[in-house]
């Protein structure tokens, strides 16, 4: 959990810094939203399966984990160094009566329009700094070249849930590696996950050879 004192991040392919971070504790990435290290967002977009929706909710996790995980500069210092947090400080602004208008308009066909038009400005507010920059900090902050989650697939998972059931504890209880606790948790979500979906199309299955 402790700062680190000199990281030189990419910033559009060139390195900047020193630059002073820390990992986050299992609370705080929780802090941020919803999402996984093993079924990350980008096997969604390989896969195909994004909505502009997922795309303005993983920018909106980056954003919270890198304002987090920076200590110096901090993540408003580097938006007014590259000349954007005036213009963050404005589309927040517009961000919050918009979102308003969304919820209260009734016409369904307006209401997507608008809704799709709020996810847009999302984007635009979320998604200032370069990939290559969140990234770094992403894997920095979650420590995921540390541990092992990577290696994770889903036959390994089901495997564990097995293992729980028979040993009365946790699927993450059942694969040996390093992980932090909130890969722990992230195991346990997608493993009793996958053992539901498994085990619902095997009732069908018998109900339907009855």
């Amino acid at each position: 959990m402790a700062v680190t004192p000199l990281l030189w991040p990419p910033f559009n392919g060139v390195l900047i810094g020193p630059v002073k971070a820390k990992r986050l504790r299992h609370a705080e990435i929780a802090e941020c939203g919803d999402f996984s290290l093993i079924e990350t967002f980008y096997d969604k977009v390989r896969a195909k399966e994004v909505t502009r929706g997922d795309m303005s909710g993983y920018a909106k996790i980056q954003h919270a984990i890198l304002r987090k995980a920076l200590i110096s500069p901090t993540y408003d210092d580097i938006m007014k160094v590259v000349g954007q947090y005036e213009n963050l400080e404005g589309c927040k602004e517009r961000l919050k009566a918009f979102r308003l208008e969304a919820d209260r308009e009734e016409d369904a066909t307006e209401k997507k329009k608008k809704q799709r038009e709020l996810e847009d400005l999302e984007m635009q507010y979320y998604s200032v700094l370069p990939g290559d920059f969140t990234g770094f900090f992403m894997a920095f902050a979650l420590q995921i070249a540390e541990t092992d989650i990577k290696s994770i697939g889903d036959e390994i998972l089901l495997e564990a849930a097995s293992l729980a059931k028979l040993n009365h504890n946790r699927p993450s209880d059942n694969i040996g590696g390093i992980f932090t606790p909130f890969n722990c948790a992230d195991i346990d979500k997608r493993a009793w996950g996958l053992d539901f979906e498994k085990h619902k199309d095997d009732n069908g299955t018998r109900r339907r050879n009855r």
